[in-house]
């Protein structure tokens, strides 16, 4: 299936929360709904080469919105948004958060990265508590789900919807579902983007567990996104 121009994804389920919080510094508090001031987002864990704005990063750290987050080859960081949120950066990444502002975005401009996002208030400060994921090939509009992107070049992206719905196109005439794991590949030629269906990489479930009990999210797994 081929989809004109830039493909917009839209990401509509948000998972229920319980569970159990590791121990790091606390998040700034949150904002309580759509043009409120959004947490500061925080580095929760890291290991290896990671910067921020070009200086080393260290656990703590606040990552302001416009911040460059790279990581080398050896290099992973978790950052926390406000109330059950988080984003893994994964090894030889680039990626420019800019969540409190008009334009909330998250862009990649390589790399990989793990989402767990349940209490979208205390992201952004965006009109309907939303932001976008912008690759080189790919437009993600997220509303709150569990996801994975790899950018594999500038030309295709991988994006797994490893909980909730998915709506392809700008008229969100695609839609994909899922209780448990569903990937697509984008590849784009410039001019047009085509969907493929693509197997399970990258991540795993456990990895995602572990991920969501951080900020207290318990992924209903098996259970049909509404």
């Amino acid at each position: 299936m081929a989809l004109a121009g830039a493909l917009l994804v839209l990401i509509a389920v948000v998972v229920p929360a319980s569970g159990q919080q590791d121990t790091a510094p606390a998040p700034t508090p949150a904002g309580t709904g759509s043009g409120a001031e959004a947490a500061v987002p925080r580095i929760e864990f890291l290991v290896g080469e990671v910067s921020v704005d070009g200086a080393p990063a260290a656990i703590g750290d606040e990552v302001p919105a416009g911040s460059r987050v790279v990581t080398g080859s050896d290099g992973q960081a978790e950052i926390v948004f406000g109330t059950g949120n988080i984003l893994q950066v994964r090894e030889d990444t680039e990626l420019v958060l800019d969540l409190n502002n008009r334009d909330d975005a998250i862009d990649v401009q390589r790399g990989r990265f793990a989402a767990v996002f349940d209490e979208l208030q205390s992201v952004g400060s965006g009109d309907g508590d939303t932001f976008a994921i912008r690759t080189p090939s790919t437009v993600a509009g997220v509303r709150g789900t569990v996801f994975f992107v790899a950018v594999e070049s500038p030309e295709e992206t991988y994006v797994c919807t490893c909980h909730g719905t998915l709506q392809f196109g700008d008229d969100g005439g695609v839609v994909v579902s899922a209780a448990r794991h569903s990937a697509r590949r984008f590849v784009s030629d410039g001019s047009e983007t085509r969907v493929e269906t693509a197997p399970e990489l990258y991540h795993t479930t456990e990895e995602l567990n572990r991920l969501a009990s951080v900020v207290d999210v318990t992924i209903a797994w098996g259970e049909n996104p509404h």
